[in-house]
């Protein structure tokens, strides 16, 4: 007897090479669509965490100018300055630093912070650190800083004075003021319109005085750079104590990136120059606002300096004279 033998005639079981690199294929995008949607999430948290601290910044700064009957933070004190006014920093033990560390403002208002690193540095997601820390801790020393810092980069603190998370509007709130012939000496005090050499007054030394508190920047997200483009950073870069506006007196510090791309910046000189973190510049203004801008919105003098007659002709050029 012939024996019939029953054979499969459909198609064999398991998944072809086709299917497979199709499924991986599907997991690929949706692990590509989750992680993106994860990316967002952490940069939307990330930018409200910075809309917190700057305003808890310009509260500190605010609480400074009622203990001292209405005047700005003073942007930047060489160590010549403090010695010539008798003023002394302490930390959290009430012991005195350095003055190398108190010239920029952080070290200045850290007891209106109650020394709150979070507040300073603690963007740079560096666990433990504290006001006491140094920038070598960090391994990220600036680009070359004024000759008058160089000496605080190795002093205990450091971070905290170079690389808070948001630069100071240092120029033109409170004053510049550096160690002139023996005497201190304020930046632009005797600053002249560029063009008709009447008196120009770009620097606010009181709240009071401020023309438009609504739009005059105080801190703002910043970065030290040489000269160069920048587009896209780190998240934990490290910041600047100071932030630099268009131009400088005369002098163009940066302007709009390579086609006016309004997502980048083109520094033309070494400084300090406002950063775009998380999608937009963080910056606050005096009257308490917090706001996020382009690189674009920012290039307007008018939000930078303390000229009430600024006309909108005049906005985007140098709008006064070094002395």
């Amino acid at each position: 007897m012939q024996m019939s033998t029953n054979r499969r005639t459909g198609p064999a079981s398991g998944f072809t090479l086709v299917e497979m690199l199709i499924t991986l294929g599907i997991i690929a995008l949706l692990m590509g669509l989750l992680l993106t949607g994860l990316r967002a999430a952490r940069s939307a948290a990330r930018e409200t965490q910075q809309l917190s601290n700057i305003r808890q910044l310009y509260v500190a700064w605010s609480a400074y100018a009622m203990q001292y009957d209405d005047a700005c933070l003073p942007g930047f004190l060489d160590t010549g300055v403090q010695t010539s006014w008798r003023v002394k920093y302490r930390n959290a033990a009430n012991t005195v630093i350095d003055s190398q560390l108190a010239q920029t403002y952080p070290w200045r208002l850290a007891g209106y912070l109650d020394y709150n690193t979070e507040l300073t540095i603690g963007y740079l997601d560096r666990l433990g650190e504290t006001f006491d820390d140094g920038i070598y801790q960090g391994g990220m020393i600036p680009y070359t800083l004024p000759a008058s810092l160089i000496g605080a980069t190795g002093l205990a603190g450091s971070a905290a004075a170079l690389q808070p998370e948001f630069g100071y509007n240092a120029f033109y709130l409170g004053g510049w003021w550096e160690t002139v012939n023996g005497a201190p000496q304020m930046r632009f005090a005797n600053a002249e319109h560029p063009t008709t050499g009447a008196q120009a007054l770009p620097v606010a030394r009181t709240i009071s005085s401020i023309t438009r508190p609504e739009s005059m920047i105080t801190f703002s997200a910043a970065i030290y750079s040489d000269s160069g483009v920048i587009k896209d950073v780190d998240e934990v870069t490290p910041s600047a104590a100071w932030v630099t506006p268009p131009f400088l007196a005369q002098t163009p510090i940066w302007t709009i990136g390579p086609s006016g791309d309004s997502n980048s910046i083109s520094v033309l000189a070494p400084a300090a120059v406002p950063l775009r973190r998380y999608n937009a510049v963080i910056y606050s203004s005096a009257d308490g606002s917090q706001r996020k801008a382009s690189y674009k919105e920012l290039w307007d003098m008018a939000l930078w300096t303390n000229r009430a007659d600024l006309p909108d002709a005049e906005r985007l050029q140098p709008v006064h004279t070094e002395n």
